[in-house]
């Protein structure tokens, strides 16, 4: 017996301490505020490679007890941490960080230990080792703290391999809209230097490039069995082999297409080149090497017209390792005649669809374009005329010494087998695609710049282009357009990409059928025109999305805060970073105008502080928007901030400019401030409005601020037994009742004692109430436990001070006849004594019944 009592003895002990071991790992706080993975150059990361991946940092934001904690990772297949000591730690907050070291040992575990009583703040970053290779679509690690419950799952990674990410960074470099932004400036900027004079060409550089003049041959004039270069990959060795250039298609076997987009990043992997023109003249291939050796442009003598090259190929459009460009002169003296052309080859130049309900744009393609009926202009620089071609068709081509040409253009499949045919009207009577010509300058004595069709539809325009119809499909720009920078009193319109008003030098002609016959002129005779199909006016963008965080890191997956629970009395988050992301749609492809105005407005709610200083506008590459006067100051859009929290934060046009339009969100980053006494709920959302009159909401986002969590339990008295039953309600020293939800969290106030929430013990007589506001209160007890009386009120205080872990114990006693004020007991036990007695004189006497 006495053994199963010393077994029972050891197995309550067991619970007890597992119980207690339990209870204060609940108590004690989360230790894994954030983490992240990161590249090594510190951005979050979202790819990796399958083969030799590049090695992470684990960026965390830890909350340390007192005494040791131990991270690991939940599975150690894709990564392990990386052994050794970590010795850059720095708090999260302004201060020192106390007495804390951090070391990974061998068993990739990391160990931490805090010296101080108290709980510290703490950011680290762990390298973290890859397997290599990778063989899985993606991966994603948890943390998890040692002797506790807690685990932090981070970001899921895609894994991706090495030639998808070597391209993948290719496509990012080409898609930066600095690279569109900046080729476009220049060229544009080439189009308007046009202002060229005499003497100017005195001055250029004449030295011989090193590379040769390649040149074709045709046969004759028909463009299906005109000869030209064959398309290689290697550049550098390069053979003239001569082929036949595809058939032009016509009508016959046309894909019927639903819609089609020019994009300014699309990039043929080379230009096929041919036409009667090439028959007596040259053409010149210009490469990235041949572009970075001299920025200058084609103004040379008539023997040198190819060592000079136009300088907006000096610009970022040439670093790209796909940018190509071929130059093709033709003799300033001898014109060509009417059926004179060119035929170029284009093989990637955006995307159509040829169905009628899906809207991506899923299909690759290519055009053929053909320039006739070429006028050369009185004055031709450099003895020759020229035309040259990028093979990035949306930045269309520069010529020099024509007055005016043909240029009619049939898309295609990317092999060139087949022709789009464009859809006529739809519903609403417009066409889904037009075609269209921007930077239509003019210049003094009307030498404009003209575009034009032979369709015989109408032109769309904006509302107060500098456009006018000339007649027989021509439009003639006479307005100045001035490149970034430049704009002086004359200047009409922002000549460069991502200007407010760039539209207003632009004119789109429909889309319709297989062949689209266009029309350039320029009286200056020397021009840049670009080429798109996108619209003219603003597009509505996506709706904004809203996020809450603890830290101003710009990353849409950081909403950290949103529904998440604060207790004041244990973490120490004052500031909560509001952030707004608002798509956009992308400029050049699918239109060439900015909204005119953007305005972001919200209404903080109570609680919460902000200045003016601490909004910021962020661009789509991350990069904040800063817009200085020539002084070097800042000068911010509009930002109020009104006495009742209202933020609104008007953009100003220099600020809207700035903005890459890419498909990427902007951000508007409110850091914001919590009162100190404040306890209770943010509840917020912003508006994003645009010009016409496009508005539209965020998400709303919610974080919860507690205080004052305190518990109490309901015991006997006497015994120290817990006892159920109870109801209690909470004055406040206002003589205010207290109202609470279902969890025991405080909502409100009351005047009515019988509005108080009936606050009930489990059963065990356990019961807690959170989110008080500091002061003091008195817990009333309203109905006692069966069998015991009501017991006295208890008073407690909420305060800056640390709450205690303990509950407060409520002590009932027992419910006890009365003895005072009357003989009424002794009457009853005096009853009851009696009866007693009789019972026990039967029971003698019969005592077997009967």
């Amino acid at each position: 017996m006495k053994k199963w009592l010393r077994i029972i003895s050891i197995i309550a002990c067991l619970v007890g301490l597992t119980s207690l071991l339990r209870i204060q790992a609940q108590q004690r706080g989360p230790v894994m505020n954030k983490a992240t993975l990161r590249d090594q150059t510190g951005r979050v990361a979202k790819t990796v490679t399958s083969h030799q991946p590049e090695d992470l940092q684990l960026a965390l934001d830890l909350t340390l007890p007192a005494g040791e904690t131990v991270i690991t990772l939940a599975e150690q297949d894709q990564a392990k941490l990386e052994p050794g000591k970590l010795t850059d730690l720095e708090a999260v907050e302004d201060g020192q960080v106390d007495n804390i070291t951090a070391e990974v040992d061998e068993k990739h575990r990391l160990l931490l230990n805090n010296d101080q009583e108290d709980t510290q703040q703490v950011k680290l970053l762990v390298p973290v080792k890859l397997t290599d290779p990778l063989l899985i679509a993606k991966f994603q690690l948890a943390l998890r703290v040692a002797d506790s419950t807690e685990e932090y799952q981070l970001r899921r990674i895609k894994v991706v391999a090495d030639e998808e990410a070597e391209e993948a960074k290719k496509a990012k470099k080409r898609k930066t809209s600095k690279v569109v932004d900046n080729s476009r400036v220049a060229a544009q900027t080439a189009g308007s230097a046009d202002k060229v004079t005499a003497a100017d060409s005195q001055t250029i550089n004449n030295k011989k490039a090193t590379e040769t003049v390649e040149k074709v041959t045709p046969a004759d004039d028909v463009p299906d069995k005109t000869e030209a270069k064959v398309k290689t990959t290697n550049n550098h060795d390069r053979s003239e082999k001569q082929a036949s250039l595809p058939a032009i298609p016509t009508e016959n076997g046309a894909i019927k297409i639903n819609r089609a987009q020019v994009k300014s990043n699309n990039w043929s992997s080379d230009l096929l080149i041919g036409g009667s023109l090439l028959e007596h003249d040259g053409v010149k291939k210009i490469t990235k090497e041949l572009a970075n050796t001299k920025p200058k442009g084609y103004y040379g003598t008539k023997n040198n017209y190819f060592d000079n090259y136009e300088h907006y190929y000096h610009s970022s459009y040439m670093q790209s390792d796909t940018a190509t460009a071929y130059a093709i002169s033709m003799d300033g003296e001898k014109e060509p005649k009417a059926n004179d052309k060119l035929v170029i080859y284009y093989d990637n130049v955006g995307s159509y669809t040829d169905s009628p309900t899906e809207s991506d744009l899923d299909q690759q393609m290519g055009v053929i374009v053909e320039i006739s009926n070429i006028v050369f202009s009185d004055t031709i620089r450099g003895g020759r005329a020229y035309i040259d071609f990028p093979n990035n068709f949306y930045s269309g081509l520069v010529y020099n010494g024509i007055k005016s040409f043909t240029i009619d253009m049939t898309f295609t499949n990317s092999d060139w087998t087949k022709a789009l045919e464009f859809p006529g009207k739809n519903q609403d009577g417009k066409y889904d695609t037009y075609f269209t010509f921007g930077s239509l300058n003019g210049y003094p004595g009307d030498l404009n710049e003209w575009a034009g069709t032979s369709s015989g539809l109408g032109a769309e325009m904006v509302e107060g282009a500098f456009i006018k119809p000339r007649g027989e499909g021509w439009y003639e720009g006479t307005g100045t357009g001035s490149p970034k920078g430049e704009e002086t009193e004359e200047t009409n319109w922002g000549d460069y990409l991502g200007s407010s008003d760039y539209e207003l030098g632009a004119v789109s002609f429909p889309m319709t059928g297989v062949k689209q016959p266009f029309k350039l002129r320029s009286d200056f005779a020397f021009t840049w025109q670009s080429f798109s199909t996108a619209m003219l006016t603003p597009l509505k963008p996506p709706a904004p999305t809203k996020t809450v965080d603890k830290d101003a890191e710009l990353e849409l997956d950081d909403n950290d805060l949103d529904g998440v629970t604060i207790d004041r009395d244990e973490a120490d988050q004052d500031k909560l970073v509001y952030t707004v992301y608002q798509p956009t749609y992308n400029i050049p492809d699918q239109t060439i105008a900015k909204p005119k105005s953007i305005t972001m407005t919200d209404q903080l709610p109570a609680g919460l502080t902000v200045n003016a200083a601490d909004i910021k506008l962020y661009n789509t590459d991350g990069q904040e928007v800063i817009i200085k006067a020539e002084d070097g100051e800042k000068i911010p859009g509009d930002i109020t901030v009104s006495d009742t929290g209202l933020v609104t934060y008007k953009l100003s046009k220099a600020e809207i400019e700035e903005l890459i339009f890419d498909g990427g969100s902007f951000a508007i980053r409110i850091r914001a401030t919590v009162d100190d006494d404040f306890v209770g709920t943010f509840e917020n959302k912003a508006i994003v409005s645009f010009h016409p009159d496009w508005k539209q909401e965020t998400n709303e986002v919610v974080t919860h601020y507690i205080r004052g969590t305190y518990q109490f339990q309901k015991i006997d008295g006497t015994t120290d037994k817990s006892l159920a039953g109870a109801e209690f309600i909470i004055e406040n020293e206002f003589g205010q009742y207290l109202t609470f939800d279902d969890k025991g969290k405080f909502k409100d106030v009351v005047e009515d004692q019988s509005a108080a929430t009936r606050l009930k013990g489990d059963e065990n007589g356990n019961f807690k109430v959170t989110g008080l506001p500091y002061g003091k209160y008195t817990l009333i007890e309203t109905q006692a436990p069966d069998g015991y009386v009501i017991g006295d009120s208890h008073d407690f205080e909420i305060s800056k001070e640390q709450q205690g872990a303990d509950p407060d114990q409520i002590t009932n006693d027992p419910y006890t006849l009365p003895v005072t004020g009357g003989h009424g007991i002794f009457w009853f036990l005096a009853g009851g004594l009696i009866l007693i007695l009789i019972s026990l004189s039967i029971w003698r006497t019969h005592p077997e019944g009967g």
